[in-house]
C-alpha cells in the first residue's frame, strides 16, 4: 500500500481546511456584530431619558434646581 499523498490531495487538503478557517472567522466576527449592536442599543435606551433632559435645561424649560433633582434621580436610577 501506498501512503504518500499526490499534489492534488494536498491541495484539496488545505483548500478544506481553508474554506473551514475562513467559516469560523466568519461565523465569530458574526457573533461580535451581533453583540456588540445589543450593547449599543442598550446604551442608547438608557441614555435617553438623560438626552432629554439636558434638552429641557438648554432650551430653558426647567431651572438648575429641578435639573438637578432630576439628573441626581436619573443617575442613582440606572446604578441600581
Amino acid at each position: 500500500m501506498d501512503w504518500m499523498m499526490d499534489g492534488t490531495d494536498m491541495m484539496g487538503m488545505c483548500l478544506i481546511m481553508l474554506v473551514g478557517i475562513i467559516v469560523i472567522i466568519a461565523v465569530t466576527g458574526y457573533t461580535v456584530y451581533i453583540v456588540a449592536r445589543q450593547l449599543i442599543k442598550k446604551c442608547k435606551v438608557e441614555d435617553a431619558p438623560l438626552r432629554q433632559l439636558n434638552e429641557r435645561y438648554v432650551r430653558g424649560e426647567i431651572n438648575d434646581e429641578e435639573y438637578n433633582q432630576k439628573y441626581s434621580f436619573l443617575t442613582n436610577r440606572f446604578r441600581s
